[in-house]
């Protein structure tokens, strides 16, 4: 079975979310948030307003990639644009899937 999925990304605010929520209520798909699924000290330090480091979204990543590479249903995640370092893991998400 080939698992499908949509990776909606964009800037903070412009409306990934909605348009994330709306794609997967149609497709009959599973809604995921990725900010859903940063470690507790991701939270906090976006709250104060702290940039997260590529070692802080590492395992945030590595959690996106576990959902997306274990998934047997189709499904929708909403995710922001990562930095061209961290391309390589949405990359090879996508190669994994392909395949």
């Amino acid at each position: 079975m080939k698992t499908s999925f949509f990776i909606v990304m964009g800037v903070s605010g412009s409306g990934k979310t909605d348009v994330g929520k709306s794609l997967a209520e149609h497709l009959g798909w599973v809604f995921y948030d990725a900010d859903d699924f940063h470690p507790p000290e991701n939270v906090v330090k976006m709250a104060r307003g702290i940039p997260l480091t590529d070692s802080d979204r590492a395992p945030w990543l590595d959690s996106l990639h576990d959902l997306i590479s274990s998934s047997l249903k189709k499904i929708d995640l909403v995710c922001w644009h990562a930095p061209c370092s961290r391309n390589d893991i949405v990359s090879n998400c996508w190669k994994a899937m392909t395949m």
